[in-house]
């Protein structure tokens, strides 16, 4: 980052800070890893912690449409040992360490992980519609127009949409890391590790945009 980049950055964040002091809203900043800011992470990291704003990581999406080479893997590999470095120092990063280590493996192996994209989450577009991702070309529709099965619970045009995505793209986790859905994914199978972040985020009287300093999450 440029000093020009940090001053201009730098006035937006005062103006969002002064906002947060008066209403008592929450901010963090999401910082997209990609191949054009992977090597300003230690400096951007510093300069978020001067102003105590936390910060969420993003692997870009798709990742290896990028043709990386092994010199651009070993770019992205100490980056992320940056990150969790500062984490150890108490730096406020939102990313879980479990999902940067799985990166770093991700970034070079291209692991297939288990999303529950459809089923244990979904999104909704600015105009109302839903969607079980918003990286799959797949149909939106209206959530007023959404139809539950009374006996089960089920959402029919989910269950659908999921199948869809199953037959579709079913190998859509290896070019994807997007944190929302990684980590919500990593929690609906290991429940526990959530309540043990909560509950050290709450021990440290904290909000939960905290870090937390642990060798598990």
């Amino acid at each position: 980052m440029s000093k020009k980049d940090i001053s201009h950055l730098g006035q937006k964040l005062d103006f969002l800070i002064e906002g947060k002091n008066k209403y008592g809203f929450e901010i963090f900043i999401s910082y997209v890893l990609s191949m054009e800011n992977v090597d300003y992470v230690e400096k951007f990291l510093e300069f978020m912690n001067d102003k105590k704003v936390p910060v969420n990581f993003i692997i870009k999406y798709p990742i290896h449409d990028e043709l990386l080479t092994e010199r651009d893997i070993n770019r992205y590999t100490k980056a992320i040992d940056t990150i969790l470095y500062k984490m150890e120092e108490g730096y406020n990063v939102i990313s879980t360490k479990y999902y940067l280590k799985f990166a770093k493996r991700h970034i070079r192996e291209k692991n297939l992980w288990k999303c529950y994209a459809g089923s244990a989450f979904f999104v909704v577009d600015i105009d109302g519609k839903v969607g079980i991702c918003d990286r799959l070309e797949l149909e939106r529709m209206n959530y007023l127009d959404i139809t539950i099965d009374k006996l089960n619970g089920k959402n029919f045009y989910l269950v659908a949409q999921k199948g869809r995505q199953i037959q579709e793209y079913p190998d859509c986790s290896k070019r994807c890391l997007i944190s929302c859905a990684f980590e919500t994914s990593y929690f609906v199978e290991h429940p526990l590790r959530f309540v043990q972040k909560f509950i050290m985020d709450i021990l440290k009287n904290t909000k939960l945009f905290r870090p937390v300093q642990s060798s598990i999450l």
